[in-house]
């Protein structure tokens, strides 16, 4: 895991476009990087959410989509199934890619770290 590393709305705004230029293929299991090991793709907000943010698409032909994940680093709520956090997350990922349409919530991980579509 990346060194937390928070950076001002500005910075993240800024390198948001990066983040989504490669498709990375969701059921590849032979490749051993995944875009929460590379820091073009992990986005810390001063407020202690980390975001994971990436273009992923699958095998089986299904469109690519904005996907994000989002955790905390500080205990300022009580987990990632917290509804407060989760509004919180949705907001930041708001502020982050500077979209208007709504952000989907696609599922909890079997560690409590909630997943997103980014509808384009």
């Amino acid at each position: 895991m990346l060194p937390f590393e928070p950076e001002t709305l500005e910075q993240l705004q800024a390198r948001y476009p990066d983040a989504i230029l490669e498709n990375w293929l969701v059921d590849d299991t032979v490749r051993p990087v995944r875009p929460g090991s590379l820091r073009t793709h992990v986005f810390d907000g001063p407020h202690g959410i980390r975001l994971i943010i990436s273009r992923d698409t699958s095998h089986i032909g299904k469109d690519g989509f904005i996907h994000v994940s989002a955790s905390l680093t500080q205990p300022l709520y009580q987990g990632p199934l917290d509804t407060g956090f989760i509004s919180v997350a949705k907001a930041f990922i708001k502020q982050v890619t500077q979209t208007t349409k709504p952000i989907q919530l696609l599922g909890v991980s079997n560690k409590g770290i909630p997943h997103f579509k980014v509808h384009e």
